[in-house]
């Protein structure tokens, strides 16, 4: 136990842990004030709805069942994806890369264990804990107060932690989860339920009245027409005890900004029916998102009588149908422009202006139905509550990369998703600035709750990590060599000074040199209930990589992509940065399988750019095109590419002079040649002297940027005291060592910040 109140295990050590552990929870109970069950410790009270004041939900007429009612607190499953690879893929004679040593032995514990909540466990579990004073304050550093510390504490043994779960109840909320998706794969269409208590409708009239046998006749023809004819996404329910009721959820159509959504109406059939058209009642949730459906609830359709029309398209007796009511609703109503929708707009509104407007009010509905899937998920209609939760856990990941889409400029309803992935081909742009500004505290909202649902998508446990990432940053390279680490590293640091709040991740896995770079070698990776957590070099610069977690620094990494993925795919989910303004990804070079997963992983959150190191010669060039190229492929804005070593440059007085002897031997005479500029040229003593390394005889950088079309950010000289920086894991800005190099590499970063982050230079002003 340390003086944090958590307990430091090593693997070795784990499972009499879990097993202490678990006998202090089930012989303690755990008591909230207020509760009910201030006996049981595997219960705890909330009450308040975050965020509730975004949702401005005030339909007085709700009455969706929920029996959580609005709790905000969910339990994490701990669940674990398992990383290793099979090697089907692949020949037999590679045995030798699994053998039996503490390496691999640590890979696998890797791969397999799921640590509880509440346990904080060194990494990796075959090294003695030691303690760390690199942990961040808010998880337990040393440096924090005592106040601090003393909060961390209780934050630690707080009731609001769930406790320890035993194995069998793991298993038995799985098997509740399999149940679930089992559920809503089995959903039927149209089905007969009995209890009606929550319909709109309920109180109409009295479930003993006797209505006309014809009545009856013609509502069960209906039901018979649904049942054989409803749409692929409509699904209704009717009561066995209440012919006169029904209940419908309507999918939102692709294409239209409804996508995804699913929106709930009750229906009532009047016992002049069919003579007259049914009721029809829309659970609004106190938002207006079509210019026929009414935040009270009114649905305005010529065929159900509620907006006049030609006499073709009001309600025929013995012809119209309820399936027509729903279809109308789905295809005229839910449609791709709903702004024409109002009244006398189509001609008022034309042209160029119309299609402005139209787009305008869609990013509106959009915003307005994404509250609305929020409000659904949290208040399920009664009856079909596993369709709602297996429904937005089927279509979580599609619905997130669709807003990241918006996001980046494309316009809503153009974005159709096959196989996680926006389809390029059929996306327009036009989005608005304000539109994306409010999107993203929406998709930070929409990730939680559907995180609270239950998806296991790891895109979506990725989004939720990242929400609280401002800026993305990928800095790449064609080839090894070129410096792109030790950018990264100062970039980093740089950032750090300005007080921002920084990540630093290392996903060079075979390659990891930002341990040392960074000044944090043998240090180790910490698990606390919030996630893994960086190492910190100082309160507001954490940093992540395997360096960390190999039992010896000089361990080659020998692991094919599935596994190398897995851990960058662990880094981005579990990894708990907290507030971050930047957070830089360090890729190892060229465009290997780490590149494809990082874009892949990150594609929902959104990538603001990579930033690509080179040489000035040819054959890194070369390479760099390749790397530009990827980037267009993939997505990935180019925020421009620094020309690194770009000449050696250091004062004078730093060089080494040698005088070659007739035997080939170096006699060093460097005092005397510093010795005599000073009493013969004192004004020589302050240069610079510079010289070119690599041949840039082709134009360097700057031309292969003008060709290419991508920003040029400048050049940084090869300075040997900017080499020592990073030897020593120094920043360059730090003292005045690094004369040559530092003010270029300032003159990067202010381009950077000035050109594509103005909220950050803002908030620096």
């Amino acid at each position: 136990m340390d003086s944090k109140g958590k307990t430091k295990i090593s693997y070795d050590k784990w499972e009499d842990n879990v097993k202490d552990v678990s006998a202090i929870v089930q012989g303690n109970s755990v008591s909230v004030a207020g509760s009910e069950d201030s006996n049981n410790p595997l219960k705890t009270s909330t009450s308040g709805l975050t965020d509730s004041h975004i949702l401005n939900s005030s339909n007085s007429d709700l009455s969706y069942h929920n029996d959580d009612e609005d709790s905000e607190d969910y339990a994490d499953d701990g669940d674990s994806e398992d990383y290793a690879d099979d090697g089907s893929d692949y020949g037999d004679d590679d045995d030798f890369l699994y053998e039996e040593d503490d390496y691999s032995t640590m890979q696998s514990h890797f791969d397999n264990v799921d640590l509880p909540p509440g346990l904080e466990a060194s990494i990796p579990w075959l090294k003695d804990p030691t303690p760390s004073g690199n942990l961040h304050p808010e998880l337990g550093a040393s440096t924090a107060s005592s106040a601090a510390a003393s909060q961390v504490k209780a934050a630690s043994t707080s009731a609001s932690i769930v406790p320890i779960e035993s194995e069998s109840h793991q298993k038995e909320e799985g098997n509740k989860d399999d149940g679930l998706m089992q559920n809503f794969l089995n959903f039927k269409h149209f089905d007969v339920v009995d209890d009606f208590s929550d319909h709109h409708y309920n109180n109409m009239t009295s479930s003993g009245e006797k209505q006309p046998k014809e009545w009856a006749k013609r509502i069960q023809d209906e039901w018979r027409i649904l049942e054989k004819d409803l749409p692929d996404t409509i699904y209704v329910r009717v009561y066995e005890g209440r012919m006169d009721l029904l209940r419908a959820v309507i999918v939102g159509p692709s294409g239209t900004p409804y996508h995804d959504g699913l929106f709930v109406f009750d229906c009532f059939f009047p016992s002049k029916y069919p003579n007259e058209p049914p009721m029809v009642y829309y659970y609004s949730g106190g938002l207006r998102l079509n210019p026929n459906l009414y935040n009270c609830g009114k649905v305005c359709l010529s065929l159900l009588g509620t907006w006049h029309g030609k006499q073709t398209e009001m309600w025929v007796p013995g012809q119209s149908t309820m399936l027509q009511v729903l279809v109308s609703i789905q295809a005229l109503i839910l449609n791709a422009r709903p702004f024409f929708n109002e009244p006398g707009y189509k001609t008022s509104y034309v042209g160029a202006e119309g299609d402005r407007k139209s787009r305008q009010y869609n990013e509106e509905v959009f915003g307005l139905s994404l509250k609305t899937m929020i409000y659904t998920v949290r208040r399920p209609p009664k009856h079909f509550e596993d369709f709602v939760a297996g429904h937005f856990r089927n279509r979580a990941r599609d619905i997130i990369v669709a807003c990241q889409a918006y996001k980046e400029g494309a316009t809503v309803g153009s974005v159709v998703i096959k196989d996680g992935v926006p389809d390029a081909n059929k996306i327009e742009k036009g989005s608005s600035e304000g539109f994306k500004g409010t999107l993203q505290k929406l998709i930070s909202l929409l990730v939680k709750e559907f995180v609270k649902n239950g998806s296991t998508d790891y895109l979506v446990a990725i989004a939720e990590r990242m929400a609280t990432v401002k800026h993305k940053i990928l800095v790449l390279s064609g080839k090894g060599g070129v410096g792109k680490s030790t950018f990264s590293a100062q970039l980093s640091f740089a950032l750090a000074a300005k007080d921002f709040q920084v990540g630093l991740l290392d996903i060079d896995i075979c390659g990891p040199s930002i341990p040392k770079m960074l000044g944090l070698e043998g240090q180790d990776i910490h698990q606390s209930n919030l996630g893994w957590s960086p190492v910190y070099v100082e309160s507001n610069l954490g940093v992540m990589s395997i360096g960390f977690m190999l039992p010896n620094p000089d361990e080659a990494v020998i692991w094919r992509g599935p596994r190398k993925n897995g851990i960058i795919k662990q880094f981005l989910k579990d990894v708990y940065w907290g507030e971050l303004d930047f957070l830089v990804v360090d890729a190892p070079p060229g465009t290997s399988d780490e590149h494809i997963s990082i874009v892949q992983f990150l594609q929902a959150t959104g990538i603001d750019g990579a930033i690509i190191v080179t040489t000035p010669q040819q054959v890194s060039l070369i390479d760099v095109r390749k790397e530009v190229n990827f980037c267009k492929k993939v997505g990935v804005p180019v925020l421009g590419v620094v020309e690194n070593m770009s000449g050696l440059c250091q004062p004078l007085t730093d060089f080494r002079f040698l005088k070659l002897t007739e035997t080939g031997e170096h006699t060093d005479v460097t005092e005397k040649v510093i010795q005599y500029l000073r009493e013969k040229a004192p004004e020589m003593v302050d240069l610079i002297a510079a010289s070119e390394v690599f041949d840039s005889s082709g134009g360097g950088a700057a031309k292969m940027c003008a060709e290419m079309g991508v920003p040029f950010l400048g050049k940084v000289p090869l300075d040997p005291q900017l080499c020592k920086a990073a030897e020593e894991g120094k920043s360059c800005f730090a003292d005045q060592k690094c004369s040559v190099s530092a003010p270029a590499l300032k003159n990067i970063i202010e381009k950077l910040i000035t050109d594509y982050w103005p909220d950050v230079m803002s908030m620096e002003q």
